[in-house]
């Protein structure tokens, strides 16, 4: 309320102190106006307690307003910003119907509510406050209890305020007080985050490797198309290859060529991360899809039994040998233990190509943890789990809806890449990018 207001806690005479609602031009809010400002309970976001005295600061923000509020943080979230300042519009508050924000995407309705930052006052200047801050990528949402509009589904998406750490403590941490809350209807929740922060998407066209349309005519069809589909997607749509000697690596086995009879987990080659982190966000910046390589542990398991398998074969036949050429050597040497022998030296052989061939000692692929390829098609934001992620195409499905799942997602964590299929609980760590060329070969 107005410091002359007969209603005000405090009463004053018009233009006589230095505060914001006497209209002398001041800027100051006393303790009690901020306690109202800052108690969620008794007044969050309802500013003026009748609003025909007049606004705080402004509580019918224009549609431009609220639009500029938006793109502050969006372009936060382009610029990388760990933060975003809204002091400019603290404790304000407006909406409109129809939002243009690009020419594809028009908010049917939003509201926005705006608070302000943490009081700092002392003795010397009672209402002085921090800045508003918030985290550009740290939206949560909520239920709203009073929909605007009758018979419509709404939600609220917010941004928590940032505050200084009290000491021991040092820099900004979140605060339980909401920084900025929107609106909108339910049904375009999705889109307005994706726009909130920045998501990416490539222009590509999903194909599973067991495509026989495309790929039958492959010597790798059925059993290990996956690298050759991936560049086929990049390819349609960038026309550039992905060939080997271009990657970049973002982890390898902690043992180089190991194996892989012996399980292990890839670790991260911390240049090798940041560069290709950098890559993917570039090419996705521009519309393109990029291949990458991942390592799952399903595999090297399978690997590990099948070698195991193999080595067990190769042992029975050149211990069925070692105990014919013993029997040959105690009795006299014939025609048909000569051609028993010469059968199980071909058994030995096969049975040594068919290891050889399993156990794959030396790199697997051009990475050596490198067991599968699919292609990222996209860069987006978790709310729930509070942490950035790519989306990816899986081509090692023949079910569409499994491929382009829209929770098949690598995670961006400190040292990784890693996140298991939308459709399934198996893992993927990224192994490699691969760096798109004007030159390379397509399926033998």
């Amino acid at each position: 309320r107005h410091t002359f207001s007969d209603k005000a806690q405090h009463y004053f005479p018009v233009q006589q102190t230095a505060n914001l609602m006497d209209y002398a031009g001041g800027t100051d809010l006393w303790k009690y106006q901020w306690d109202l400002i800052h108690n969620p309970e008794s007044i969050l976001f309802a500013w003026g307690q009748d609003e025909s005295e007049g606004a705080m600061l402004d509580l019918n923000m224009s549609k431009e307003s609220i639009k500029e509020v938006v793109g502050l943080i969006r372009e936060s979230n382009i610029g990388k910003k760990k933060t975003a300042d809204l002091s400019l519009f603290s404790l304000s508050k407006g909406s409109c119907l129809n939002l243009e924000l690009t020419d594809d995407f028009t908010l049917e309705y939003i509201e926005v509510k705006i608070g302000s930052g943490k009081n700092l006052g002392d003795q010397d200047n009672p209402f002085a406050c921090e800045p508003l801050i918030v985290n550009p990528l740290g939206l949560k949402s909520g239920n709203v209890v009073n929909p605007p509009l009758p018979g419509e589904n709404f939600i609220q998406i917010y941004f928590n305020s940032y505050e200084q750490a009290a000491p021991p403590r040092e820099g900004a941490v979140e605060s339980d007080s909401v920084g900025v809350a929107f609106v909108i209807k339910a049904a375009q929740k999705d889109e307005f985050e994706a726009y909130l922060t920045n998501e990416l998407n490539a222009n590509a066209n999903w194909v599973s490797q067991f495509n026989s349309g495309i790929f039958g005519d492959c010597t790798c069809f059925r059993s290990s198309c996956c690298f050759y589909t991936s560049q086929y997607i990049v390819k349609y749509s960038t026309e550039s290859y992905s060939p080997n000697g271009n990657q970049i690596a973002l982890s390898k086995f902690p043992i180089s060529n190991a194996p892989l009879i012996d399980l292990q987990t890839p670790v991260s080659i911390p240049a090798g991360f940041a560069l290709g982190v950098a890559y993917l966000d570039a090419r996705l910046a521009e519309g393109k899809p990029i291949v990458v390589g991942v390592y799952y542990r399903e595999r090297q398991i399978r690997q590990q039994e099948r070698t195991a398998e193999a080595q067990e074969l190769l042992s029975i036949a050149q211990a069925e040998l070692y105990e014919l050429n013993i029997e040959i050597e105690n009795v006299e040497e014939t025609q048909e233990l000569i051609e028993l022998r010469e059968e199980k030296e071909q058994a030995i052989e096969v049975a040594q190509r068919n290891f050889d061939e399993v156990s794959q000692k030396g790199p697997f692929n051009s990475v050596e943890p490198t067991f599968h390829y699919v292609v990222v098609v996209g860069k987006g934001y978790d709310t729930k789990q509070q942490r950035e992620y790519y989306r990816y195409f899986e081509v090692g499905t023949s079910v569409q809806s499994n491929g382009t799942h829209k929770q098949n997602r690598f995670y961006i964590y400190d040292d990784k890449l890693m996140g298991r299929q939308g459709y399934s609980t198996k893992e993927y760590i990224v192994t490699e990018v691969r760096q798109h060329s004007q030159s390379g070969n397509d399926c033998p």
